[in-house]
């Protein structure tokens, strides 16, 4: 009988390590998915930052270009004109070429941050 209460006893100390051990590999997940996010979004974040840096030197840069053009030709309609013309090709080449302009370089970048 002394040796069926070491073998009920065993499987009961057996029975709290493999909880302990559930528990701290539950938390162990719980913290590297933590970890993971956040690099995730601090990434995302930043890059969102910066691409309303990027939206406004852009934006204030055509402005330079569409007024300094006026000024050479004379005539605010050719200036803005020419800018407008120079996004609309743009646009054009973007739309063609998304796929291998946005959406592969997005994807690839996303499956690097989430697997780095």
């Amino acid at each position: 009988m002394k040796q069926f209460d070491d073998l009920l006893y065993a499987l009961g100390q057996l029975s709290v390590y493999a909880s302990k051990f559930f528990e701290s590999k539950k938390q162990i997940i719980m913290l590297e998915t933590a970890e993971l996010l956040s690099k995730f979004l601090s990434k995302l974040v930043s890059r969102i930052i910066l691409a309303i840096f990027a939206f406004f030197v852009i934006f204030f840069g055509s402005l330079t270009l569409a007024i300094g053009l006026s000024m050479y030709f004379g005539s605010l309609w050719i200036g803005f004109g020419i800018v407008t013309v120079v996004y609309l090709v743009l646009i054009g080449v973007v739309l063609v070429f998304r796929r291998q302009l946005i959406t592969n370089p997005i994807i690839n970048m996303i499956l690097k941050d989430l697997y780095e």
